[in-house]
């Protein structure tokens, strides 16, 4: 019977070993997972941006011709979206640009929008929230620029991760995930995700199933700010309309944001259109007490309501008629936690959870469960009434150097909620081979 040398016996046993503990490549499901938990440190932007946007000669990308210069400040956080931007429009045949002043505020419930151009009243509107109204603003903010995603809802793309191809790209050390966006598969989503970023998707792009580009978006020169990782420039490129934009970030704050600062009035005389309300008015300045004539008369009348008093009066009106109407029991409390995915950090730290409840007061906390995925609980404190909040102990293990996904299931009185303790790989996929 013929030998196998011992020595190489050996060799074949340390290569086996050591590929056992090799960094494995991430699935399309842990790469959502991570990039979710990323996505929610982000509590603030504030920036100011100059964005242009351009048609390019098909022979020669470098011939551009401007279509628009705009001056924009963003202001975003979960809660609501405020931008300000000076417009300005090159039209082919005229002289002169077309220039707009735009303000825009979205919060879940509504959205108000105000344009103002000279030799023009401003025109206002108010209304409810329809599908995707984030597509409705005409440019890119910071926060959008990185997790947009060709704006595609990330639930939609979430249900296709099943049929998704994934790929880690050595040269690039990014991960490139093809996530198909229509049953025929005609179309995917391509994401480029930089592990070094936090996984933060630098690039993204609708694609045809031979891989030809309909539209591309791409952040570049990242900076971390307020130890958070942000792009400070970002642009687009639509090949088969030979168009392109740009985005420059001039200024920009991290998670330090009031939210006192989202929202805006309308400026004396503009007409506003309240489709929640289902009234038009104009916005009329109230006279100072010190400005108005002085009179003998002690039994003047007080000035006549102006429309806005008239149309908030009318409101008041129908929805107390509508209460006294309506016998509906009340609704089951909703109980929102931010975040819902945390990013964990190496060693034991404290994490803390925001608990909010929409339609009556707040459930009690009766219990709790962990899943640990490797992770160590050591606490869970319920500061509800006195601060809104959870907090949470928990530790990372030194050992511990991949991906781990340890979900917290909270019990309130009447429902759960589970927010997941995320832990990004601290190797590259294949490092050890």
């Amino acid at each position: 019977m013929k030998k196998t040398p011992i020595v190489f016996c050996l060799f074949c046993i340390a290569c086996l070993f050591s590929a056992g503990f090799a960094a494995e490549q991430l699935s399309a499901d842990q790469l959502f997972t991570l990039m979710k938990s990323c996505r929610e440190r982000y509590s603030s932007i504030e920036a100011v941006i100059e964005n242009q946007s351009y048609s390019y000669d098909p022979n020669d990308s470098a011939k551009q011709t401007l279509k628009a210069n705009h001056k924009i400040t963003t202001r975003w956080t979960p809660k609501g979206y405020f931008t300000q931007a000076d417009l300005c429009y090159f039209i082919p045949g005229q002289t002169k640009p077309y220039v707009q002043k735009a303000t825009y505020y979205l919060c879940p419930s509504y959205m108000r929008t105000l344009t103002e151009e000279s030799g023009a009243p401003p025109k206002g509107v108010v209304r409810a929230i329809e599908g995707q109204d984030i597509a409705y603003i005409p440019y890119c903010d910071v926060y959008q620029a990185m997790w947009a995603l060709q704006g595609y809802e990330w639930e939609f793309l979430e249900t296709c991760l099943s049929e998704s191809e994934v790929e880690y790209d050595k040269q690039l050390n990014c991960y490139i995930v093809m996530i198909p966006v229509t049953k025929s598969k005609k179309f995917w989503l391509r994401i480029t995700i930089d592990p070094a970023k936090d996984f933060i998707p630098i690039s993204s792009a609708t694609v045809f199933d031979d891989k030809t580009v309909l539209i591309r978006d791409e952040c570049l020169e990242f900076q971390k700010i307020n130890d958070m990782w942000v792009p400070l420039k970002y642009q687009w490129l639509h090949p088969r309309e030979r168009t392109g934009g740009r985005y420059q970030v001039k200024s920009i704050q991290v998670n330090n944001l009031p939210d006192n600062k989202l929202d805006f009035s309308f400026p004396e005389r503009t007409r506003v259109e309240d489709k929640l309300r289902g009234v038009e008015y104009v916005v009329k300045g109230v006279e100072s007490p010190t400005n108005l004539p002085v009179s003998n008369n002690p039994a003047k009348l007080p000035p006549p309501a102006t429309d806005m008093q008239l149309a908030d009066a009318a409101v008041k009106a129908r929805e107390l008629i509508d209460k006294l109407k309506s016998a509906t029991p009340a609704k089951e409390v909703s109980i929102d936690i931010y975040p819902s995915y945390v990013w964990v950090l190496p060693g034991k730290n404290e994490y803390s959870l925001s608990i909010t409840a929409d339609g009556g007061a707040m459930p009690g906390l009766v219990g709790h469960t962990f899943a640990d995925g490797g992770l160590v609980l050591h606490s869970q404190e319920d500061r509800i009434l006195a601060e809104g909040k959870i907090k949470v102990v928990l530790e990372r293990p030194a050992e511990l150097t991949g991906f781990a996904d340890g979900v917290l299931e909270l019990e309130f009185a009447g429902q759960k909620k589970a927010v997941h303790f995320v832990a990004a790989p601290t190797e590259k996929p294949g490092s050890n081979d």
